[in-house]
């Protein structure tokens, strides 16, 4: 069966099997889509834009099955706010190299970030964030081996 998914400013067609859940489409869709419980129901965050043979209305993506000839409109993908500060303790190196780099990366549940720093002065020279690609599993880690 067929749906139409309207998201990031475009119309798609997609397949559908029977027994999926307007969540289960939209991670399959590869959408940054919250669902910080994982698909439990609980949080509310998932909450989209449905029309379907019940009306127009919203509903958590998570606990609605699909059904022929629905419209998932997704309004806005769940942004995360990428930290790249934190607290640590400062620490030297024993006599770097001249012109030696260092990276650092933090792979955490909800975020990765990498810094880059030249080890003699240890000046943060770069630095890139994103939102752990696996949050559309859920935002902790139980959520995502429950999914997986």
């Amino acid at each position: 069966m067929q749906i139409k998914l309207f998201a990031d400013n475009a119309l798609k067609l997609v397949d559908v099997k029977e027994g999926q859940s307007v969540l289960d489409v939209l991670q399959e869709q590869q959408l940054a889509f919250p669902a910080p419980c994982g698909g439990a129901g609980t949080c509310g965050k998932c909450l989209v834009l449905i029309k379907d043979s019940t009306g127009l209305g919203y509903k958590k993506a998570c606990q609605t099955d699909v059904e022929e000839g629905m419209e998932i409109i997704v309004e806005k993908k769940g942004a995360i706010e990428v930290k790249e500060e934190g607290l640590t303790s400062s620490f030297t190196f024993d006599d770097p190299l001249p012109g030696a780099y260092g990276v650092a990366i933090d792979v955490g549940t909800t975020t990765i970030v990498c810094h880059l720093h030249e080890l003699t002065t240890g000046k943060r020279l770069a630095s890139a964030s994103r939102a752990n690609p696996q949050v559309v599993f859920g935002g902790d880690v139980i959520s995502r081996i429950t999914a997986s």
